[in-house]
């Protein structure tokens, strides 16, 4: 089944929302074969599959304690369910909800474990003969994919999810497209709770401007993401550049320590979280982040302003009754004047060319880029701390890894007074909204996977 040959029938088959289910669950395995506790985000989808009969309310609840249980230990919400089974004993008195979570929790454990060593085929064998899957009338549909696993029973797990990943790419003529979903309101009293405790970032700024129901499960119930190897691998690299600056201030001379020094720090966070990477991938990251952060130390080191601040935390802003926070990767300063940098671990061609995350409102970004509203956002920030006199002058953004002609890039926003006007109409307009409770309505937009999550699992209320 290569891509160059899919035929209408196979993406046709691989696009059924019960084809698409037991793929997730594939997917989902295949992701905790390769590195454990990467599959969460994957692991809150196949808990809403009907066939497991676990209500939506219960789902988030769990998924809400397991992000905060994440702020004091490195949890998932695998881990969270495995030890939820082990401490907690089924008798009669069970809830219905409880124990059909507390029982999928070890098939999935055994599904992981014999994944690791059976063939396609088999592995797949075992998954749709479980007794809820088993039950279900799409008979013919199973038959098919069956058919499909077999004609592939030489690919590893890996390998088949890597293949019909491809399928999303296409799609098929006079496709059904509805309304943006609306998911049912959430008990007054959990939801009440969490809306009188947030506190807007930037980052749930964004969300909520993107898609309000991404919002709702990304801000606000905080959806387990699962850690990824890119995700440490940014983290690694973001530790070094810190480290690098601490290191810089606590020197009597505010000399910057050696390069091998900056490698050794972030060598030392990539070994910190070795279990997030499979062998092949650490020894790659190891290596191209040698790479990247040599060439970028040697681009920059007798240009750096030393008189700076780094990983400010600010609290406690409040602008036209909205309370704000923000993490800041590095503040530069002259005098009372502030350059405000953020790092960015991504592709400066992704993040500029393709999707204008820097302009500001326009054609392409009617709201304007993610990285725009990131820079005025940390100003309006930093205007507003009553604790510092400070002023912000300028947000740049600082791309750590080079571009294709293996240039580094620096990005300097300068923000006009219309632009803290724009944004801070964004802040106060979303605010308003959340307070309402004005999230349960998603955005509607073809590829948004909150959107798309809800329609497929069949939760919205206007159907």
């Amino acid at each position: 089944m290569s891509h160059n040959s899919l035929s209408e029938a196979h993406i046709k088959l691989l696009k059924q929302p019960l084809v698409r289910k037991i793929l997730t669950i594939m997917r989902y395995l295949a992701a905790e074969l390769d590195t454990s506790h990467s599959g969460d985000e994957l692991l809150f989808y196949i808990l809403h599959y009907d066939f497991y009969n676990i209500p939506t309310a219960e789902v988030i609840k769990v998924s809400r304690r397991v992000a905060e249980k994440g702020y004091r230990d490195k949890v998932s919400l695998r881990q969270y369910l495995r030890e939820w089974h082990h401490s907690q004993a089924l008798t009669l008195f069970t809830p219905a909800a409880e124990q059909a979570m507390m029982e999928l929790s070890p098939l999935l454990e055994y599904w992981i474990k014999e994944a690791a060593h059976l063939p396609l085929p088999q592995l797949f064998s075992l998954i749709i003969n479980e007794e809820r899957i088993l039950k279900l009338p799409e008979k013919e549909l199973l038959s098919e994919l069956t058919a499909l696993i077999n004609e592939n029973s030489d690919l590893t797990l890996a390998s088949f999810i890597d293949k019909v990943d491809l399928v999303d790419r296409y799609e098929l003529p006079d496709a059904v497209k509805l309304l943006a979903p609306e998911i049912a309101a959430m008990d007054p009293l959990f939801i009440d709770k969490l809306v009188s405790g947030f506190v807007m970032n930037v980052t749930a700024l964004n969300n909520y401007l993107d898609c309000p129901l991404g919002f709702f499960y990304k801000s606000l119930i905080r959806v387990p993401a699962g850690r990824s190897e890119s995700m440490e691998f940014g983290s690694a690299i973001h530790y070094a550049v810190e480290k690098l600056f601490q290191k810089m201030q606590d020197n009597a001379l505010n000399e910057f320590p050696s390069i091998e020094e900056f490698i050794a720090d972030f060598i030392e966070s990539m070994t910190r979280n070795r279990e997030y990477f499979t062998r092949e991938a650490f020894e790659y990251r190891i290596a191209h982040g040698r790479n990247i952060l040599t060439n970028y130390y040697n681009t920059y080191i007798h240009t750096w302003n030393k008189v700076v601040s780094v990983e400010r935390n600010i609290r406690n802003v409040s602008v036209s009754g909205v309370p704000l926070k923000g993490k800041l990767d590095k503040l530069e300063f002259d005098g009372n004047k502030v350059n405000l940098v953020d790092y960015k671990s991504g592709s400066y061609e992704k993040a500029v060319k393709k999707y204008h995350k820097l302009d500001p409102p326009g054609e392409y970004n009617p709201q304007g880029g993610d990285y725009w509203r990131q820079a005025v956002f940390y100003k309006i920030l930093l205007d507003n701390y009553q604790q510092k006199n400070w002023q912000v002058v300028s947000t740049e953004f600082d791309f750590i890894e080079p571009d294709a002609e293996n240039v580094y890039h620096k990005e300097k926003v300068i923000i006009t007074a219309a632009d803290v006007t724009t944004v801070t109409q964004q802040i106060i307009t979303t605010w308003d909204k959340i307070r309402q409770k004005d999230f349960y309505t998603g955005c509607g937009k073809e590829n948004c996977r909150w959107c798309n999550f809800v329609k497929e699992n069949d939760l919205h209320v206007n159907k």
